[in-house]
């Protein structure tokens, strides 16, 4: 066994990990619900899928190790995408049908791996353990800086291009390459906006967002009335407070007007 397939067990088990915590976050902005439980379930119903499909299907047993790296590591990029999408359309039986995909590729590199090397389970099982410990850790890390979509697409480039790059001579890594590409800059342009129900709509009819920010429990959205003084910072798309600006400002502001109107 290479030394190579350690590494991307460890890899592909850092990327599924903070997967699932980044879609805990993201449900929980989108729905009414972190759905921690349903991301968990989901989890385990794509693992038991990988080992059902391995059973059945001879030809995942038999493909060359490498053809299998690459196929399993592009499935769980394009999934990963897919399941995004899908979750950002609020429509929850899609979003649970989607998200169960890139766990069905994890699962299947993993047990793939193990049916091919029964003599090293122990190490690629060490893998898989340090590699989800360090999803944890990667996610702690990253999303205050670069948000819940650019936790994914991090999660989605990083292993693929690494994988790309070793078989950088095969064609399947330039077209898994190109697809990445094109599909990272699709998912650049969502917006995970919160359900329509909830503060983030129907709090503040005319509103400017002045700022999101993302951290490891929540998403954090400060919103202000167009013509107002007053600030309401939401969780999640809801649970808001409001933000009070100091006298002294507030007394600034109403003189400007004054000797400004309708600026």
């Amino acid at each position: 066994m290479q030394a190579s397939y350690v590494v991307f067990t460890f890899l592909i088990s850092t990327t599924a990990l903070a997967l699932q915590l980044a879609f805990t976050r993201i449900l929980s902005v989108l729905f009414w619900q972190h759905l921690v439980y349903a991301i968990v379930t989901i989890s385990l119903l794509g693992f038991a899928m990988s080992g059902t499909a391995l059973q059945l299907f001879s030809r995942l047993r038999t493909m060359k190790t490498a053809s299998f790296v690459q196929f399993c590591f592009s499935g769980f990029a394009g999934t990963s995408l897919l399941a995004v999408a899908a979750v950002n359309s609020h429509h929850l039986f899609l979003s649970y049908l989607a998200s169960t995909f890139p766990f069905f590729f994890f699962g299947l590199f993993v047990l793939g791996m193990f049916q091919r090397y029964p003599e090293k389970t122990g190490m690629l099982y060490a893998a898989n353990l340090l590699g989800s410990a360090a999803g944890s850790l990667l996610y702690l890390l990253t999303i205050s800086a670069f948000g819940a979509l650019g936790l994914i697409q991090i999660c989605v480039f990083f292993p693929c291009a690494l994988v790309a790059f070793f078989y950088a001579e095969e064609r399947l890594p330039r077209t898994m390459t190109l697809f990445l590409l094109l599909s990272l800059l699709l998912t650049a342009k969502l917006d995970l906006s919160p359900d329509r129900t909830k503060q983030f709509w129907t709090l503040v009819a005319d509103k400017t967002v002045e700022l999101t920010r993302w951290n490891p429990i929540s998403r954090v959205d400060v919103i202000r009335a167009n013509q107002s003084l007053h600030r309401h910072l939401l969780i999640d798309g809801d649970a808001q407070a409001l933000m009070v600006p100091p006298a002294d400002r507030v007394l600034a502001d109403v003189k400007f007007q004054w000797q400004h109107p309708g600026s």
